[in-house]
C-alpha cells in the first residue's frame, strides 16, 4: 500500500528534529555552543497545509479519516460553524464548512479565508457531480483565482454509482465534470474517485478475497499516488526542505566544534599542566617513602647495635647490678635514637613537600603554562588576572561545564600553586606518639635472679663440680646473650614498622588528595573526551539519516 510521501516525509523530519534534541540535551554538560534547532520541521510560513472543500454532504470527513486516521467526528454536517484543524505529524489538515448550504452563506466566506493559505487544496463533489451552484464555486476557484494548479479534485461516494468505483463508471462521470472543469483536464487535477465506506470495511474485513475487492474499489490506492504526484510536481515538498537544511547546519556546526575541541591543541596543553603537576606529587612521594625506609633502616640498624653491645658485656665476671646498668643504657639511647628519628622524619617531609610546591609554582608559571592561560583565556573568553598564576579548574569549566575544584584537604594541606614549608609543619604536628613501652618485651630479666651470684662464685663452681659444670655456666651466658639480642632485635623490626606505618599513613594525607584531584581532573578531561566522540558519533548517524531524507526529497520534486 503506497504511502502519502508528504505525510512521510514530514513524520521522519519531526523524528530526526526530536532525536537531534534530545542528544543536543544529553550533552549540554559538555559546554559546546549549540545552534538553535527549528521549533518544528514547519516552514517559517506555517505549517504546510491540506485543505478540504466541497459540499457539506460530500464526505470530506470520511476521506481525512481515511487518509490520517485522525477521528473527525463524521456526521456534524453544516452545525459545524467553523474550520477544524488537524495536526497530522507536523501537517496540517483543514476541514472547512461544507459550501453551496443557502441555509449558511456564512461558511462560504470561511472556507475561501483558509483557501488561502492551503499548499494543497482537495476539493471534494459527490458521484452526483457538480450542480450549478457549487459549479460556480470550482470555476471560481480553479479558472478565475487560478488555484487549480493547487487542487486536487475528487468525487466521493462512488459507492451509490450503477457499476460502483470501477473505471468504466469513472470515465461516465469524468466525462460529466468536463463540462465544468474546462479548460482544466483530469489530469490537470489530478482527478480520483473514492468509496469511503468501502475502505473501512476493508479494515475490519477478515475474509481475504473480499478484503481485496473493499479495497481495490475503495480507490485509496489511487488517490495517494495522485496526492504524491501532486506534491511533487507542484513543489510542495519544498516547503519541507527549508527547515531540514537549519536542521543539517544545527548538526553539522556541533559536529565541526566537538572535532575541534577533540583535537584542541590548548585543551591537551592544560591535560598536560595537570599531568606535569601530578608527576611532580608523585616523584615527591616517592622521595619522601624513599628517604624514610632509609632513615628507618639505619634506625633499625643502630637499635640492633645497641642490643649487641648490651648482650656482649655479659661475660663472666660481671654482676646483676652491672648487666641490668648495661642494658638500661642501651634502652636509653634507643629511646634517643627514636626521637632523633623522628625529627628527621618531619623534616624530610616538610623540606620535600616545599620542593613539590616550588616545583608546581614553577610549572605553572613557566612560559608554557602562561601561552595556555593566555590561548584558553581567549578561545573561552574568560578573564585573566595578572596577579594570580593559571587557574586550570577555571579554565577547564568552559571546557567540560565542569566546576574542578580541589578537594577541602588538598586545599588546607597542598595548595594547588605554591607551598611553604611552615604551613605544611603546622598541618604536620607531632605525627608520632608512640603509647607502647617496647622494652617490655626484652625479656633480660629472665636471668637477672641468679646472673651476679652465678658469676662471682664462678671460679669456685668450676673448680669444685668440674668442667662439665663451667661448661653449663658458659651455655647460659650464651643463652642470656642470644635472647637479649633477639629482643632487641625484635624491638628494631617492630620500630622500623611503627615509625614506616605511622610516617606513610601522614604523609599520605598531606600528598594523596592532592595527587587524587590531579588524576580526578584528567580523567575528567578523557571523560569529556570520550563524551565528544560519543557526541560526534550520534550525530553523525543522524546527519546521514537527514541528507538522506534530504536526497528523497529532492528526488520526488524531481
Amino acid at each position: 500500500m503506497e504511502n502519502f510521501q508528504l505525510e512521510e516525509f514530514a513524520k521522519r523530519g519531526n523524528k530526526l528534529l526530536d532525536n537531534t534534541r534530545k542528544t543536543f540535551n544529553n550533552y549540554q554538560d559538555l559546554g559546546l555552543k549549540f545552534m538553535p534547532l527549528p521549533e518544528t520541521m514547519q516552514p517559517d510560513d506555517g505549517a504546510v497545509k491540506l485543505v478540504f472543500v466541497g459540499q457539506y454532504s460530500a464526505g470530506k470527513s470520511s476521506i481525512i479519516k481515511m487518509l490520517s486516521g485522525i477521528d473527525t467526528k463524521i456526521g456534524s454536517g453544516i452545525t459545524t460553524q467553523e474550520s477544524q484543524v488537524y495536526q497530522w505529524n507536523g501537517l496540517e489538515i483543514i476541514d472547512t464548512p461544507g459550501i453551496n448550504t443557502e441555509l449558511r452563506p456564512d461558511h462560504d466566506e470561511i472556507t475561501y479565508e483558509q483557501i488561502n493559505h492551503a499548499a494543497l487544496l482537495i476539493f471534494v463533489v459527490t458521484n452526483e457531480g457538480f450542480d450549478d451552484r457549487m459549479g460556480h464555486h470550482f470555476r471560481k476557484l480553479a479558472i478565475e483565482q487560478n488555484r487549480g494548479k493547487n487542487m486536487v479534485l475528487v468525487v466521493n461516494k462512488m459507492d451509490r454509482t450503477a457499476l460502483g468505483n470501477v473505471p468504466e463508471q469513472q470515465e461516465i462521470i469524468a466525462q460529466d465534470l468536463k463540462k465544468v472543469i474546462t479548460p482544466l483536464t483530469a489530469q490537470d487535477l489530478f482527478l480520483s474517485f473514492l468509496n469511503t465506506e468501502y475502505y473501512f470495511e476493508w479494515q475490519t474485513e477478515t475474509d481475504e478475497e473480499l478484503k481485496e475487492i473493499y479495497f481495490e474499489q475503495s480507490g485509496y490506492e489511487k488517490f495517494v499516488e495522485n496526492l504524491n504526484k501532486f506534491v511533487a510536481s507542484r513543489g510542495v515538498l519544498s516547503k519541507i526542505q527549508s527547515p531540514l537544511e537549519t536542521l543539517k547546519n544545527s548538526i553539522t556546526n556541533v559536529i565541526g566544534e566537538s572535532e575541534n575541541f577533540s583535537v584542541d591543541k590548548d585543551i591537551d596543553a592544560a591535560e598536560e599542566l595537570l599531568r606535569r603537576r601530578k608527576k611532580a606529587l608523585i616523584d615527591g612521594s616517592r622521595r619522601i617513602k624513599n628517604e624514610i625506609a632509609e632513615l628507618t633502616d639505619n634506625l633499625c640498624s643502630k637499635i640492633k647495635m645497641e642490643g649487641s653491645n648490651a648482650a656482649a658485656t655479659i661475660q663472666p665476671g660481671i654482676t646483676q647490678e652491672q648487666a641490668e646498668n648495661n642494658i638500661k643504657k642501651a634502652q636509653n639511647k634507643v629511646d634517643d635514637y627514636i626521637k632523633s628519628c623522628e625529627g628527621k622524619i618531619i623534616a624530610c617531609i616538610s623540606d620535600i613537600c616545599e620542593e613539590i610546591g616550588d616545583e608546581i609554582s614553577l610549572i605553572d608559571k613557566s612560559n608554557f603554562a602562561v601561552n595556555v592561560q593566555i590561548n584558553i583565556s581567549n578561545k573561552f573568553n574568560i578573564p585573566t588576572d595578572g596577579d594570580k598564576i593559571f587557574d586550570l579548574a577555571k579554565a577547564t569549566k568552559s571546557f567540560n561545564g565542569v566546576a574542578f575544584t580541589s578537594t577541602q584537604a588538598a586545599q588546607q594541606t597542598i595548595p594547588i600553586i605554591g607551598m611553604k614549608s611552615s604551613e605544611i609543619v603546622k598541618g604536620i604536628g607531632h605525627l608520632f606518639n608512640f603509647k607502647f613501652l617496647p622494652w617490655q618485651a626484652v625479656n633480660f630479666v629472665k636471668y637477672a635472679g641468679w646472673i651476679g651470684a652465678a658469676l662471682t662464685a664462678f671460679q669456685i663452681l668450676s673448680k669444685i663440680f668440674g668442667e662439665d659444670e663451667e661448661k653449663k655456666m658458659l651455655e647460659n651466658l650464651r643463652n642470656a646473650r642470644e635472647d637479649i639480642q633477639n629482643n632487641f632485635d625484635t624491638v628494631a623490626e617492630n620500630v622500623r614498622v611503627e615509625l614506616l606505618g605511622a610516617s606513610e599513613k601522614n604523609f599520605e594525607k598531606l600528598i594523596a588528595p592532592a595527587i587524587q584531584d590531579a588524576e580526578n581532573k584528567i580523567a575528567e578531561f578523557h571523560t569529556q573526551k570520550d563524551k565528544l566522540k560519543s557526541l560526534g558519533y550520534e550525530l553523525q548517524k543522524i546527519l546521514s539519516d537527514v541528507e538522506t531524507l534530504m536526497d528523497e526529497v529532492q528526488k520526488t520534486k524531481g
